[in-house]
């Protein structure tokens, strides 16, 4: 192999790493657009009714982007999930409200007493990602419906520091 072909062969290989990771970062969901789907949600709610949007909650829906990116949502009081694209059904319309992370943190709680203390805000807590077999820090955007007692979220997983 020539010098030339050597170095024509690393740079091929370092714009195969470079291409595959710019390509996988762009299949996962980022904080701002978590905001955004949340915030146009909660908009479809305010003016269509909750009832419209929620069938709108499902597999192959509107609200599912990228690999990892989705919106569910929950009521105020009791911490029932009444929307989500991926819950078993068993899950749905029940409260949550006990149900902890791989560190026994209740999530569900605090998501719920973060939107009824703030309005609005990010809450983290460790799940399951799709194609990964520990959990990873996830952090959902989470917001309280005015004038519903529906809470809108969407979540990603930030990069390891």
């Amino acid at each position: 192999m020539t010098k030339g072909q050597f170095i024509s062969a690393m740079v091929l290989v370092f714009l195969m790493i470079v291409g595959t990771t710019a390509w996988s970062q762009e299949g996962f969901a980022t904080k701002e657009e978590c905001v955004a789907k949340v915030n146009e949600v909660a908009d479809r709610i305010k003016s269509e009714g909750f009832e419209a949007v929620a069938a709108l909650i499902k597999p192959n829906g509107p609200y599912i982007w990228k690999s990892d990116g989705y919106v569910f949502c929950m009521d105020t009081k009791e911490g029932v999930m009444l929307a989500h694209p991926f819950f078993p059904p068993q899950l749905m319309n029940r409260s949550l409200l006990g149900m902890t992370d791989s560190n026994g943190k209740p999530f569900m709680k605090e998501i719920r007493d973060k939107v009824n203390a703030d309005g609005k805000g990010w809450v983290s807590y460790m799940a399951r990602r799709r194609g990964f077999t520990e959990p990873q820090l996830k952090e959902s955007y989470v917001l309280k419906v005015p004038g519903a007692d529906v809470i809108v979220g969407a979540g990603y997983y930030p990069e390891p520091k």
